[in-house]
């Protein structure tokens, strides 16, 4: 399976205290990679609700992100899952 690269910039944090709401939108460019980014993905958007802290604050507006989609295997093909986990994040489930 193969991996597709983005590039998003963060538009804004509405941050509500607990938690937060971040927009990113594609970056724009005449020239250099941003520009090649642009050619490919010239919009879309990703709204995330984060509710860890330490998440919430790498996310400052202006800040650029490479954004990587790995298609997922079907089930029969996974093995356990083990989410990375974040420094302060609580566990799920």
């Amino acid at each position: 399976m193969s991996t597709t690269r983005a590039k998003f910039k963060v538009d804004y944090v509405q941050n509500f205290g607990t938690s937060a709401t971040v927009k990113l939108s594609p970056v724009y460019g005449t020239s250099g990679e941003n520009k090649a980014f642009w050619d490919a993905t010239p919009c879309g958007s990703i709204e995330l609700m984060l509710q860890n802290q330490a998440a919430i604050a790498a996310f400052v507006p202006q800040g650029e992100f490479y954004i990587d989609f790995t298609p997922v295997a079907p089930e029969r093909e996974k093995g356990p899952f083990n989410p990375p986990r974040i420094p302060g994040d609580h566990p799920r489930g």
